[in-house]
């Protein structure tokens, strides 16, 4: 074989395995990224963002991407505990109603429908992470943005 030959063999080798490579980290970033949390991950990152608040039927769903990061909560709690989240994150009411709906992703538990009828609490400027909270007293059901820019 010629060295042309074999240069061109090994070219072709690297190619192909940098190709599979690359393909198997896009398959696990996309695993890890975008999730819907399940079980004890769930509960411990619910504890991590809300100390001592005390709420059932958690439903998560997280977005990473480089330092960008979105995650959103859906949440039953007490009216107290819901003004701890606003008092401990410094939160006020949004000048707008609609402000934020759009940063949320479609999911049957983040029901943009209802919360569209309801005025959020926020927190956040330009340059800082943005901080959502709607909270429906009826039903003590809360939603839960927050996400870099």
């Amino acid at each position: 074989m010629t060295p042309r030959f074999v240069s061109l063999i090994l070219v072709l080798t690297m190619f192909c395995s940098c190709h599979r490579i690359r393909h198997k980290i896009s398959e696990t970033k996309n695993a890890v990224v975008n999730k819907i949390i399940p079980g004890e991950d769930k509960k411990k990152l619910f504890a991590d963002r809300f100390k001592d608040i005390k709420a059932d039927s958690v439903n998560i769903y997280t977005d990473y991407m480089g330092v960008d990061y979105k995650e959103m909560f859906n949440f039953t709690c007490s009216p107290a505990d819901m003004q701890k989240i606003v008092a401990d994150n410094h939160m006020e009411l949004a000048p707008n109603p609609e402000e934020g709906l759009y940063f949320g992703e479609d999911f049957s538990w983040w029901d943009k429908e209802k919360m569209r009828k309801i005025h959020p609490y926020t927190h956040g400027k330009d340059n800082e992470d943005r901080q959502y909270l709607w909270y429906d007293p009826a039903t003590h059901q809360a939603w839960y943005i927050i996400f870099s820019l």
